[in-house]
C-alpha cells in the first residue's frame, strides 16, 4: 500500500502543488486497495483523502474553476470513487461527514436557492456561464454519489440537502441545475431522491417534465429495482399531461414497460384513463386483454364491446388491406 500511496504524490505535495498529483493513480487505488476496510483505515491515518477532498471543496476554487473539458474529467473520476470508498464503511463514513466539502456544498446549494428566490445573479456559483464552461457543474456528479448507498443518503440528510434540492427543483426557473440534479441522482434504493423525481415529473416546465418523462424510460431499460412498485405509477400520472410529447412519451414507456408481467398488473390496478388517448393509448388497452385483470377492467369500463363492433364493421377489412399491402410491398422488393 505504501509504494501504491506514494505513486500518487499527494502525499509528496501539498495541495498549493495539486498539478504534480497523479490522478490516474489514484483512481486506481481507490478502485483497488482501498475498497478493503483494512487498508483503508491505514490511508486515514496519512493526509491523502484530506487533501483530495480539500481539492474538491468549492471554496478552494482549485477543481470548480477548472475548464470544463474531456480530459478533465479524470479528476471527477477520482472524487466520485473517493466519496464512494469512503461511504462504503462507518470508519469512512464518519470521516466524510466531518470534512468541510459537504458542508460547504451545502451552503452553495442554500445560498443558490436565495439567489435564484430574489433573481440575484451575483457572483452565483452555479451561473450559466459557470455550467457551460467550468467544472463547477461536476459538483452535482459528486453529490450523486452520496446517494449509492444508505451511508451515503444520511450524511446527505445530516446537512438537509435533500430539503434545499428539493426547493431547487420546484422554484429555480433553471432547467440545466434541474436536469444535472435529476441525472446524478441514484434511484436504486428507495429514498428521498423518488420525491425529488416526482417533483421534477410534475415541475411547471414542460421541458424539465419531458426530460424527466425520458429518464424514466432510461431507468426502466436501466432494470433499477423495483420498477413497477413505483416507477409505473409515476409514468401513468404523465399519461393526462397537459403537454403533447410529454403524453405520447409516456404511452411509449408504458407499452414497453407491460412487456413484464408485475408491471402490468400496476398498471391495470392504477385504472390509467387512456380512453382520451387513441392510438398507442387505445392498443395499450387491448393488451390489457392478455391478462384476466386486465380483461375485468376493460369490461367495467365497457372497452370491449365498442371495439368489437369496430372491428366487424370496418377494422377486419382495413386490417386485411395493410396486410395484402405489405406483403406487395416485401414481394415486389423481391423481383
Amino acid at each position: 500500500l505504501s509504494s501504491k500511496l506514494r505513486q500518487t504524490q499527494v502525499l509528496s505535495f501539498s495541495l498549493s502543488e495539486w498539478s504534480k498529483w497523479k490522478f490516474e493513480f489514484l483512481v486506481e487505488l481507490f478502485d483497488g486497495p482501498l475498497r478493503n476496510p483494512a487498508l483503508l483505515a491505514v490511508a486515514l491515518k496519512t493526509k491523502l483523502f484530506k487533501r483530495v477532498l480539500n481539492f474538491f471543496s468549492p471554496t478552494k476554487r482549485l477543481f470548480s474553476e477548472l475548464p470544463w473539458s474531456y480530459e478533465n474529467l479524470l479528476y471527477v473520476r477520482a472524487g466520485c470513487q473517493a466519496i464512494e470508498v469512503l461511504s462504503e464503511s462507518d470508519v469512512g463514513k464518519a470521516y466524510l461527514a466531518e470534512h468541510v466539502l459537504l458542508k460547504q456544498m451545502a451552503d452553495l446549494l442554500s445560498e443558490e436557492v436565495v439567489k435564484l428566490a430574489s433573481k440575484n445573479s451575483k457572483d452565483q456559483f452555479w451561473s450559466l456561464d459557470r455550467m457551460l464552461k467550468t467544472m463547477a457543474r461536476e459538483y452535482f456528479t459528486l453529490l450523486g454519489v452520496f446517494t449509492r448507498n444508505e451511508r451515503g443518503l444520511s450524511i446527505l440528510r445530516r446537512y438537509d440537502m435533500f430539503k434545499t434540492i428539493r426547493a431547487l427543483c420546484e422554484e429555480s426557473g433553471r432547467d440545466d441545475i434541474v436536469n444535472l440534479i435529476l441525472t446524478s441522482l441514484d434511484y436504486e434504493y428507495r429514498s428521498e431522491c423518488h420525491n425529488i423525481l416526482e417533483v421534477v415529473l410534475g415541475s411547471k416546465s414542460a421541458v424539465m417534465r419531458y426530460l424527466a418523462t425520458r429518464h424514466m424510460r432510461q431507468l426502466l431499460r436501466y432494470g433499477v429495482s423495483n420498477f413497477h412498485t413505483w416507477g409505473i405509477d409515476l409514468v401513468t400520472a404523465r399519461v393526462v399531461d397537459t403537454d403533447a410529447k410529454v403524453r405520447g412519451l409516456a404511452l411509449e414507456i408504458l407499452d414497453e414497460a407491460v412487456d413484464d408481467e408485475q408491471s402490468m398488473g400496476r398498471l391495470i390496478s392504477a385504472r390509467p384513463a387512456l380512453g382520451n388517448t387513441p392510438g398507442l393509448g387505445r392498443a395499450l388497452q387491448i393488451r390489457f386483454l392478455s391478462s384476466k385483470a386486465g380483461l375485468k377492467f376493460l369490461k367495467e369500463i365497457d372497452f370491449i364491446v365498442p371495439e368489437l363492433e369496430k372491428w366487424i364493421q370496418s377494422e377486419n377489412i382495413a386490417y386485411v388491406d395493410q396486410v395484402e399491402r405489405r406483403l406487395a410491398s416485401v414481394l415486389n422488393r423481391s423481383l
